[in-house]
């Protein structure tokens, strides 16, 4: 095969030992084109300033311990669905080092469909470079589509990436799994940045100290349909973390099974940050030792259209902790959530400001739903209220809070601030469907000045709005993220043949994606459903070696869950 490669250092040509297939060794300045075939890094690489270099499909990068590679100028390194662009380290035991794109790189530069794995950000280096075990962006802004950044590590900050520094790196259907750090940002840390991330999965990352999933500070990220899913940290945001940060957005993304030993399971919102938006996200099965799912420290924050559910605190909120908080939620729905020590839905203290509107707090579990603690102020209007254990309400609340003075414009008792204390009637809460029922209280009951639900009719309560221009036999216009389902894979462990089935009440596009412990894809599957309700897929693994794999669900690229599972030979 004919390799077009210029180097400022010499190129060697070798067989290595055990491989079958030439090889090219590399250190040194490069440019060109590297083509299908497979590298050895012994030494740094570097792409310098006004040089470019195009790494095609197929290549693969195989880097010595504390190998670099560096960008100074322009990088292309697109793969493709079948022939991905592989960075992985030469000996099984020693890590190589990372990739950096330097203020100087150009901000064209691009990887898709890259698998970058076992690097390692030393700890002795200087900052930043002892960050951003996979890859580390200093004032630089690079796109990434559908790459995989898994199991690397960062002896300091961002196991599996870094943005730092004035970048608007863009991040595309990418997954960042397994990476570790040895301080914050087990996935990926940001700072001083305003990246946006897209469609990707931030899952099974660790922390030793904040941000399982993502931590950033002073920082203002957009992020956009996101799946955090077992991210793991010692001291607050299993999934996400942020401080010291503006105008930062998380939307229509999910946050499940996050966990910390800290503040905060799902996400931590804190010191200092403000204008923070958080909208249409489900926040679901994390654990904390406060806050199961949200903890809010020290910011202002609007919190808007979210579910917070099955979220569980060995001490106070189980769905929920404020502390010195300014926030107003609104249509939302905190349900199902469970605290150890007190307050199974939301916990008020340190001159916390809580203005909660037009949703539905239900079947909490905890010593109340609410604890006020007397420096603490919750504004509660047009809200529905049922079932918590040990009452609504403890500590300094409102003593008119739910007593029944008035009604509102259905006709139900309420108390003076139109708060209601009814069964919402969900469709089905313990499959996880909280659409409301026809015969629902919560339809039409929201604060008529707020902005009118898409059906045109004055707000309702909760998480989701009652279509009222449909037939009851087919309430739903649009996919939600109950609508699907991706159940327990089996058996799992699996001996080379695993079942994986899900449930889909719409006929929509299906991805199916598998990777393995790497963040490899390793096998996938697409189609359409005409079958509505639950279908499955069998994978024969007898290909594929022992281990852990991911198998990532998603429907009309708009919803996806994971769900890990063991392959046992």
């Amino acid at each position: 095969m004919f390799i077009s490669v210029f180097f400022c250092a010499a190129i060697l040509l070798a067989l290595a030992p055990g491989r079958g297939f030439s090889q090219i060794y590399l250190s040194g300045p490069v440019a060109g084109i590297l083509e299908d075939t497979t590298y050895i890094v012994i030494a740094d690489i570097v792409v310098q300033a006004s040089t470019e270099l195009i790494i095609e499909p197929g290549a693969e990068l195989y880097f010595n311990s504390d190998c670099d590679f560096n960008i100074h100028g322009y990088l292309s390194a697109q793969g493709n669905e079948v022939d991905s662009v592989k960075f992985l380290r030469q000996n099984p035991d020693q890590p190589w080092g990372h990739i950096v794109f330097y203020n100087d790189s150009h901000d064209s530069s691009k990887m898709a469909y890259c698998l970058i794995s076992g690097g390692y950000a030393d700890p002795d280096n200087d900052w930043p470079y002892n960050c951003g075990g996979g890859v580390l962006c200093s004032y630089s802004s690079p796109t990434f589509e559908h790459c995989a950044i898994a199991g690397n590590q960062a002896g300091y900050c961002g196991g599996g990436m870094a943005i730092y520094l004035d970048s608007e790196t863009v991040l595309n259907e990418c997954s960042i799994m397994g990476n570790t750090a040895d301080n914050d940002g087990g996935g990926m840390q940001i700072f001083s940045s305003s990246p946006h991330l897209i469609n990707s999965v931030f899952a099974s990352n660790l922390a030793a100290v904040v941000g399982g999933g993502i931590s950033a500070g002073e920082s203002s990220p957009i992020i956009d349909n996101c799946l955090f899913q077992y991210n793991d940290c010692s001291f607050g945001g299993g999934g996400f973390y942020c401080d010291r940060s503006y105008n930062l957005e998380l939307k229509n993304s999910q946050f499940l099974y996050n966990n910390t030993d800290g503040s905060g399971g799902g996400m931590m919102l804190g010191e200092e940050s403000s204008a923070i938006t958080v909208d249409s996200c489900n926040v679901i099965g994390n654990t904390a030792l406060q806050g199961g799912g949200i903890f809010c420290s020290i910011v202002t924050a609007d919190i808007s259209h979210c579910l917070i559910t099955a979220d569980s605190a060995s001490g106070d909120g189980g769905g929920i902790a404020f502390y010195g908080a300014i926030i107003n939620l609104e249509n939302c729905a905190i349900t199902h959530n469970f605290a150890g020590n007190s307050a199974g839905a939301a916990y008020l203290a340190n001159n916390s400001r809580i203005h909660l509107l037009n949703s539905i707090i239900d079947n909490n579990f905890g010593m109340s739903g609410f604890f006020i603690d007397s420096t603490g102020n919750l504004i509660l209007t047009y809200s529905d209220l049922y079932n918590n254990e040990n009452g609504h309400f403890s500590g300094n609340f409102n003593p008119q809070l739910g007593q029944m003075v008035t009604v509102n414009a259905n006709g139900d008792s309420c108390d003076v601030f139109y708060n209601i204390y009814l069964d919402p009637l969900y469709l089905d809460p313990l499959f996880g469907d909280f659409h409301l029922q026809e015969t629902s209280p919560c339809i039409d009951a929201g604060d008529p000045a707020s902005a009118l639900d898409p059906d045109s009719t004055i707000a309702d309560m909760g998480y989701y709005f009652y279509d009222q221009t449909v037939s009851v036999e087919n309430p739903f216009l649009d996919l939600s993220p109950t609508t699907f389902d991706l159940l327990p894979c089996f058996p799992n462990p699996f001996n080379e043949s695993l079942t994986i089935p899900f449930t889909l009440d719409q006929a929509l596009p299906v991805k199916l994606k598998i990777y393995n412990q790497l963040g490899q894809l390793v096998s996938d599957f697409e189609f359409r459903i005409s079958n509505l309700g639950e279908n499955q897929v069998v994978w024969d693994a007898s290909g594929q070696g022992s281990g852990v794999y991911y198998v990532r669900l998603m429907v009309d690229g708009r919803w996806q869950a994971v769900e890990k599972v063991v392959l046992l030979k």
